[in-house]
């Protein structure tokens, strides 16, 4: 789990948890590099 403010890959940072399912958690997350935010899952 990632929690608020966390970064990983160098560039994402964690806004929000989404959801959660069997196979990981979905997240809003902001992309520091081109300054857009989308939503990633971590498996």
């Amino acid at each position: 789990m990632q929690t608020r403010g966390t970064t990983f890959a160098g560039r994402y940072e964690i806004i929000e948890e989404l959801g959660k399912g069997g196979n990981g958690s979905v997240y809003k997350a902001h992309d520091t590099q081109i300054n857009y935010t989308l939503y990633v899952s971590q498996c």
